[in-house]
């Protein structure tokens, strides 16, 4: 729960720094109007920084995402952000760390935990900076004279203040010139009566929570001057531009030459004293229809930075979305590819079995179609299988891979392991076609059982990838994956037939003796998950030795793969996390024999703990091991072939030769 409430504090203080920046860029043209207009937009910038979760519109005027950093970012193999800024996004992806099949605990929660302590110990210190200088001053005022209402007077004051949160008290100096006196009582008035004394205090709260965030100071100290400028106009737009001379001396004789970090007092002489002095000298009081057309631009700007651009990564509101049409011919028309559609269909109760699961989930799978109007759509059957103890869920993932001129790609997470599926609803979502050229759309449709708070296992999945040429407004076709063996002599050609249609191959060259078969002559080793290929035996002297399987990448990210070390002997986490790291499986010795500037051919061996008896008591489990082979390139196919054999049952040179022998071909 603290892991996810700081990921979502991180995320608000992203989704403010990008707000921070365009109020930055809006002040420029402002630079000659009222400061009050100025002001105002800092309005949005303290609600998304104490926002705990954003408001999507196609209004948004906010350049990146509203939450770059996934929930699931500690459990994925590669963690990764997407902020929507490419730069940003490869610098800091790559210097996140990967999890490790040897190490107890990801990395990355190590890195989470100690931001936290820092994040605690920094916000609890300017807390208790802002209380101990608040309380000095209350000891310093114990002497002040009340003079009227909430107005008192004290000796030793530097500068006149406001200070108090539900009934504030206006400090003045003793001694004041009674215009000085008119000037300040009528600036510190207009403090109290718009609740800057509030406003101020929530904004140090803001402070208080993102202190790491040099943006967040720049706007604190920026919307602190100019809610001090915008004061000192309210007085001159009462008391005529006549006194801009002698309220100017009033701010230089009063001038505290300080900035309070707490939320209050707000101080009279507060803050850049100068810059204050050449508004006063130079304002303008503009014209009505002026005023009326600027605080337009400013309220239709405040609205645009407080919302968040639709990123799609949750899908959007089906409450708000028209249902689908169908035309006469039964064929679903497409809505305005700028909303993204949800319809909910009424179902009966279906109970969850692996055949129900599996079921539902080729028909939902079935239903995916990439519109030429750049949307992507599926339909959920009318009946979602329920489980009876309420432990296994619906889990969708659906995202796009884009490519750009300068072959850099970024993906759009349309749907990140997303929950709470209705029977017989349906999504139209829109691409982000802007990051570049569709390479890739991928979808995958799980039953997962909770098993702990933070974990989950595979009850029943599978997925489905459509990949160039595209076919366009036209559901997608799954074939059966399949697989199929042939050759002559030593050398077999194994034909893989994916889901989508499309084909690969893989060539080796066996051992003497040794020989492959489908799992279906072996169903001992047929129990893979459903939506893995079938997998392939090798057998030697008509007894199995060991099982040949594809697995899919740790990672699609075409940079993060560009970066891995081929012909290094360690295991590249980007491919094989996936199965390096479970907690009680591990591979040591992995030595590289083939390598290419894409991928490589190595030895290794399997460890893993047989908890057969043992009631998941993992610690009194025995480890055993096995030889493995592993094989990827990543330019070829997206998979890497895993053969693991009974140890001992080839030697040494056999294992080394085997692996050599291993060809891709795409």
């Amino acid at each position: 729960m603290a892991d996810r409430w700081f990921l979502e504090l991180l995320n608000a203080g992203f989704a403010a720094s990008a707000a921070v920046l365009v109020v930055l860029l809006l002040r420029l043209p402002l630079r000659r109007a009222p400061k009050l207009y100025s002001y105002l937009l800092w309005a949005p910038v303290l609600f998304r920084l104490l926002c705990p979760f954003p408001i999507e519109s196609v209004f948004s005027l906010l350049p990146a995402r509203a939450q770059p950093i996934p929930q699931d970012i500690l459990t994925a193999p590669t963690p990764r952000i997407e902020t929507g800024v490419a730069v940003l996004d490869r610098t800091v992806n790559a210097a996140l760390p990967a999890g490790e099949a040897a190490a107890s605990v990801n990395p990355l929660q190590v890195w989470l935990w100690a931001a936290q302590i820092v994040w605690l110990v920094g916000a609890a210190g300017l807390l208790l900076y802002s209380v101990i200088a608040a309380q000095r001053l209350r000891r310093r005022l114990r002497g002040a004279v009340r003079e009227e209402k909430n107005i008192y007077s004290a000796a030793g004051l530097e500068t006149p203040f406001v200070m108090g949160l539900f009934r504030p008290r206006i400090y003045l100096p003793a001694g004041l010139a009674d215009a000085e006196r008119r000037y300040i009582l009528l600036h510190e008035q207009t403090h109290i009566r718009r609740g800057d004394h509030l406003w101020r205090l929530l904004g140090f709260l803001a402070l208080c929570l993102h202190w790491y965030n040099p943006l967040v100071w720049l706007a604190f100290s920026m919307s602190g001057r100019d809610m001090e400028m915008s004061c000192d106009e309210a007085v001159l737009r009462v008391l005529g531009e006549d006194v801009k001379k002698p309220y100017s001396a009033s701010l230089l004789a009063l001038a505290s030459g300080r900035r309070w970090v707490g939320g209050t007092p707000l101080a009279f002489g507060e803050g850049d004293t100068g810059a204050r002095i050449k508004n006063v000298l130079r304002y303008r009081r503009p014209a009505f229809w002026v005023s009326l057309a600027l605080l337009a631009a400013v309220a239709a700007a405040a609205v645009g930075l407080a919302l968040s651009p639709r990123s799609g990564r949750e899908g959007e509101d089906a409450s708000s979305s028209p249902p689908a049409q169908v035309s006469s011919s039964g064929a679903q028309a497409q809505p305005e590819p700028s909303a993204s559609a949800s319809t909910t269909a009424e179902s009966k109760s279906v109970l969850l079995t692996e055949e129900t699961a599996n079921g539902f989930i080729r028909q939902t799978l079935s239903t995916l179609t990439l519109g030429s109007d750049d949307t992507v759509s599926f339909r959920l059957p009318p009946s979602i299988p329920a489980d009876e103890n309420k432990k296994t869920e619906l889990f969708i993932s659906l995202s796009a891979t884009f490519s750009d001129e300068v072959a850099t790609y970024s993906i759009q997470n349309i749907f990140d392991t997303k929950s709470g599926w209705q029977g017989g609803e349906q999504r139209i979502e829109k691409l982000d076609v802007g990051r570049g050229k569709l390479t890739r759309v991928f979808m995958r449709v799980a039953f997962m059982t909770k098993v702990s708070e933070t974990a989950h296992e595979i009850y029943a999945a599978d997925y489905v990838e459509l990949s160039e040429p595209f076919q366009f407004d036209t559901p997608v076709n799954i074939v059966e994956r399949s697989v199929e063996i042939s050759g002559a002599g030593a050398t077999s050609t194994l034909h893989y037939t994916m889901q989508n249609g499309d084909s690969f191959k893989v060539s080796l060259s066996l051992p003497e003796g040794v020989a492959l078969s489908t799992s279906e002559n072996y169903p001992e080793y047929a129990a893979t998950p459903d939506y893995e290929m079938p997998a392939v035996v090798a057998v030697k002297a008509g007894v199995p030795i060991g099982i040949l399987t594809l697995g899919e990448f740790g990672t699609d990210d075409k940079d993060t793969l560009a970066q891995i070390d081929t012909t290094k002997n360690e295991l590249p986490m980007p491919i094989f996390s996936g199965i390096a790291l479970p907690n009680h499986v591990a591979y040591e010795n992995y030595k590289v024999c083939r390598s290419s500037f894409s991928g490589a051919n190595a030895t290794a061996k399997y460890l893993w703990q047989d908890l057969t008896g043992y009631g998941g008591n993992a610690p009194d489990a025995p480890w055993l091991k096995s030889d493995s082979i592993l094989a990827y390139d990543y330019e070829k196919i997206p998979f890497f072939i895993s053969l693991n054999l009974t140890d001992g049952s080839l030697s040494a040179a056999e294992l080394e030769n085997l692996a050599e022998s291993i060809v891709i071909m795409s």
